[in-house]
This record gives C-alpha cells, structure tokens and sequence, in this order.
C-alpha cells in the first residue's frame, strides 16, 4: 500500500473504504429528489440558487425524467391547499421515479419550517429554499412553457419526453394532479 494512506487501509478494505467516502460525500451534497427521513425539517430545507435549481430541471428534462415542479410562497391560502396535496400525491407515488421540486420563495427559513411540519414527519421529498437573493429574478418558465404568473404559486409536471405541462395558476385539484401525474408517468 501507498505510504501517504493511514494503516487502517488495506488491500482487502480499500473498496469499502472509499465507498464510504463516497456515499459521504453523495450524501453531504445530496439530490433534491431523494427522500425525505422523519424529522423536524428546519435542518432539512435546502436552500438553494435559482442557476442550479433552473440546471436541475434541465438535466431532469434531459434525462427523461418525470417530474412535478411547484414553486410556492407562503403567504396565501392557496398554497397551503396545494402544498397538501402534493404531498399526497408524493407519499401515494413514492414507489414511482417521480421527481419533486417544491420550492418555497421565502426568506424566512423558521416561518417555511413551521409551515412543513403541519404536514407530518415525511412529506415525501426534499424541501427546498429559493436562496433569497434570487427572490426578485426567478423565471416563471419550464423548457419553454410559461406558468401564466411571474410570481408563485404554480405548478408544471413534466413527461418523459420532456413535455411540460402547466397546470393552470391558483386553486389545484388534488385529482387533476394526480391525472396530470399518472399521465406523465405513463409516457
């Protein structure tokens, strides 16, 4: 073995070793789609650039992946409503390969981690935080497909192919979700 490597290295743990380097580093970065673990959520919430959560979506788009993105703010009860649901509709479809991006427009990371934990230990994926710098100049467009509003709440869901599809800003049905889901999920 190399000389600069600590003794507790061998031939035979090497791989092992660096696996658990790796899934600490995979995990200290993470991905905005994993799964959530029961828990207060003020240390969960990522907060996170407009630049890399726009890349995100353009890489899940590329990668064909399905995805259901919600941009929310706190301040009507619209989005408590919508928020509910998507929620049901992420613990209903955990066992899919359904991505979601629900990411709050809020300064107030305390007041957004009350807001989550109305909703029980495991809303079923990662929440995350508009860094506040970019409150002001945040897009109201997916792959070519504007939400109606330039400021939350709204909702796209995009297919396999990369289609985007806006569901209309305001009141959502928890069932017109689901369809608009399924449908994405079966493309």
């Amino acid at each position: 073995m190399a000389d600069h490597l600590p003794s507790s290295v061998t031939k035979s743990n090497i791989g092992k070793k660096i696996n658990k380097v790796v899934g600490t580093i995979a995990n200290d970065v993470g991905s905005f789609s994993e799964k959530m673990k029961p828990g207060d959520y003020y240390d969960k919430i990522r907060l996170v650039r407009a630049d890399s959560y726009k890349r995100v979506i353009k890489e899940g788009i590329q990668k064909n992946a399905v995805m259901l993105i919600y941009v929310y703010s706190l301040d009507g009860q619209i989005s408590n409503v919508n928020f509910a649901h998507i929620v049901r509709v992420a613990r209903e479809k955990s066992d899919t390969d359904l991505k979601i991006l629900a990411l709050a427009v809020e300064k107030d990371k305390e007041k957004l981690a009350k807001f989550i934990n109305k909703f029980g230990n495991n809303i079923g994926f990662i929440p995350l935080q508009l860094d506040p710098a970019d409150i002001t100049n945040f897009p109201s467009t997916v792959n070519g497909v504007l939400t109606g509003y330039t400021k939350p709440p709204y909702l796209i869901i995009t297919n396999r192919n990369g289609v985007a599809i806006a569901i209309p800003p305001g009141l959502s049905k928890e069932t017109k979700i689901r369809k608009a889901v399924d449908s994405a999920l079966m493309k």
